[in-house]
């Protein structure tokens, strides 16, 4: 923005010697205001390049950064709600194999068997 700030004010420096007539016939006077905003805008390309290359490489670790880390949180959470299904269905089929009969009275041996 600076460049471009610049580049206006070289601009208008320009325009102010050409709005004085006494610049119509000097080129160099022209010439001054016009390299004024050149030089700016350059300036401010040099600056503002590098610093978006430099940005645009940054936003990509942070993209990468938060797409592992993403990822690894979806993988903790796999993790626990495998375990957990894994503790609950356990939980389940150690409570239906239990004996069924409960009863307390035992079933009396049956003395139908003769000794001869």
């Amino acid at each position: 923005l600076m460049g471009l700030l610049g580049t206006v004010i070289g601009m208008i420096l320009a325009f102010n010697d050409i709005a004085n007539s006494s610049a119509m016939g000097k080129a160099e006077e022209l010439a001054g205001g016009i390299a004024l905003a050149l030089l700016t805008t350059a300036l401010g390309l040099g600056i503002a390049i590098p610093s978006l290359i430099m940005y645009m490489y940054l936003a990509g670790r942070v993209d990468g950064l938060v797409m592992e880390m993403d990822q690894s949180a979806q993988d903790l959470v796999h993790l626990i709600s495998a375990e957990g299904l894994a503790a609950s269905a356990a939980s389940r089929k150690s409570t239906s194999t239990a004996p069924a009969n409960t009863s307390k009275t035992k079933a009396k041996p049956d003395k139908t068997t003769s000794t001869s």
